[in-house]
């Protein structure tokens, strides 16, 4: 082993010598330092290091680097990792800058209970695909604005309540099999042409019928019942 490997491995000893476990005693408000008592039953200050991403809380078990011999005086040392936590409480991960997770490979987010996305701001989901598979889908939103240059749906049973529908269509296409519609107070239709084409039977049951044109009204067929 050359000099430099001798002196590089007795820095690293000296370094892991230097190293502390110590207990939280209170946690750090707004980025402040937490207070610890480390192993010797000294009081000690640190703050978290950058790659601890867990947030400590009172009774972690952390491993502490103390302040450097020629630091400023009361300058706090740093939190490197947390060793051990009792109970069961809440992890937090922790940052103070944009984050960013990336990888070539595949993410996944796996939980045995619920995963949730809470924000204060706005949520961005940009893909090339995107899959929802569900059991149950439940939503609430006080303004839904939905944009697409083309949306096919597969329903096998559709139930819509609304107070008000507004529906505008260039053109709209209809197919069904039977076709039900119950209006309780007035049904209004306007139309540039209206014209119907039955294959059976026209039935119109009503108190009172009013037709009114203003230049002719035709009935054409082979023979007219009027009683």
């Amino acid at each position: 082993m050359n000099r430099t490997s001798k002196s590089t491995v007795a820095y690293l000893e000296r370094s892991a010598e230097a190293l502390l476990q110590a207990y939280v005693d209170r946690a750090g408000a707004a980025r402040q330092p937490f207070e610890l008592t480390d192993e010797n039953g000294v009081r000690r200050y640190a703050r978290k290091a950058f790659s601890c991403l867990v947030e400590p809380v009172e009774g972690d078990l952390v491993l502490l680097s103390p302040p450097a011999a020629h630091a400023v005086v009361g300058e706090p040392g740093w939190i490197l990792a947390i060793l051990h936590r009792p109970g069961e409480s809440e992890t937090v991960l922790d940052f103070d800058r944009p984050v960013r997770l990336s990888s070539q490979q595949k993410i996944s987010l796996v939980s045995s209970t619920c995963i949730e996305s809470l924000s204060e701001g706005s949520v961005s989901i940009a893909s090339n695909s995107l899959r929802i598979k569900a059991a149950r889908v439940e939503g609430y939103a006080e303004d839904s604005v939905w944009t697409s240059r083309r949306m096919a749906t597969h329903f096998k049973q559709l139930s819509m309540v609304a107070e008000t529908c507004t529906s505008v269509f260039r053109s709209l296409a209809q197919h069904l099999d039977t076709y039900t519609r119950r209006v309780d107070t007035v049904e209004t239709l306007q139309a540039g042409a209206l014209h119907q084409a039955v294959k059976g039977t026209v039935t119109v049951y009503s108190k009172d019928t009013v037709m009114t044109a203003e230049h002719q009204v035709k009935i054409k067929a082979d023979v007219v019942h009027l009683s």
